[in-house]
């Protein structure tokens, strides 16, 4: 019952600031009239009593960023990988055939530009390709003129330790979920 209403406050949290739920919810909070008696207890309450019996915090589901990708086509660095150390985010560039390559921006913030009304396309324009090489320039531009743009959460998980004998974690295996029963 927990989890499942952990997966929900997850579900919720995660979504846009303006989607029906987040209104819902905040409805929810303004809601003042009541009747006598103790008030009954929200689902906020009660989320906010697990996550402290559990030692969770509500930071875990914290998107600080988002991923946008791009396609390029007919690109002359295919075979190439490249990582800019860009401002305010990095980019990454890498081949997924022998003429397209993958770009993934990182844009940070819980919301990015709108894709659909053309801000998204103006921000990898103006903010992004100025910091693109030359050689992946024009290609970078035709793709966001293309706009086959999409985008993914991006989350960090802090490693934790669980010590298991017999097992040297290292890396990524630190950011595996473990539970009584091994790996989740």
């Amino acid at each position: 019952m927990v989890e499942n209403r952990f997966r929900w406050f997850g579900h919720v949290e995660r979504r846009p600031v303006d989607s029906v739920v987040r209104r819902v919810d905040q409805m929810e909070r303004r809601q003042t009239i009541r009747g006598r008696g103790r008030p009954k207890k929200t689902i906020r309450e009660v989320i906010k009593k697990d996550l402290k019996i559990n030692g969770l915090d509500k930071s875990m589901v914290d998107v600080p960023s988002r991923f946008v990708g791009l396609v390029l086509e007919n690109c002359p660095c295919a075979n190439h990988r490249h990582l800019i150390l860009g401002d305010p985010s990095p980019v990454v560039f890498y081949p997924i055939s022998s003429s397209e390559v993958r770009c993934l921006v990182d844009v940070p913030g819980q919301k990015v530009p709108s894709i659909s009304n053309g801000e998204m396309a103006k921000y990898l324009k103006t903010v992004i390709a100025p910091q693109i090489p030359l050689e992946l320039h024009d290609a970078f531009i035709a793709a966001v003129d293309k706009g086959n743009i999409r985008t993914m959460r991006n989350r960090s998980k802090p490693a934790a330790s669980y010590p298991t004998p017999g097992a040297q974690l290292m890396g990524d295996a630190f950011n595996m979920g473990w539970n009584d029963r091994g790996i989740i």
